[in-house]
């Protein structure tokens, strides 16, 4: 199985990631943003100054999750904030090619609570 957690930056993607993982023993957590770094770091950026806007991107994040699969036989939990319709579609369609048990769960919360977490992150560099 697959589980992709979406929603807002500072919804609590991660911190819940963590805690499937800590319940599901077999298990791991996988997180296209450290692709987005090396990316960031290897090729020029669009003018959006977005990652997820390059092809690059969305390419390796399926072929990442593709030779997880091939080579753990755990779940996989993703927590990462996919928002561009297209890209939601393009990347959930290609990681469903690879298992079809795909559970893809969007995290809410309310302005208030977001804007507090936002501005209490920890951000990488």
């Amino acid at each position: 199985m697959i589980i992709w957690i979406n929603g807002p930056f500072g919804a609590g993607k991660t911190t819940l990631a963590k805690r499937l993982r800590d319940r599901r023993s077999k298990s791991l957590i996988f997180d296209p943003e450290e692709i987005g770094f090396v990316v960031k770091e290897t090729v020029p950026m669009p003018a959006s100054g977005d990652y997820q806007d390059l092809p690059l991107w969305r390419g390796l994040t399926i072929a990442a999750v593709r030779e997880i699969r091939r080579n753990y036989s755990q779940d996989i939990i993703i927590p990462m904030t996919l928002v561009h319709p297209d890209y939601l579609t393009e990347i959930l369609d290609g990681v469903r090619r690879i298992d079809d048990q795909l559970l893809h769960i969007f995290l809410t919360l309310n302005e208030d609570l977001l804007r507090h977490r936002i501005a209490n992150q920890t951000m990488h560099p």
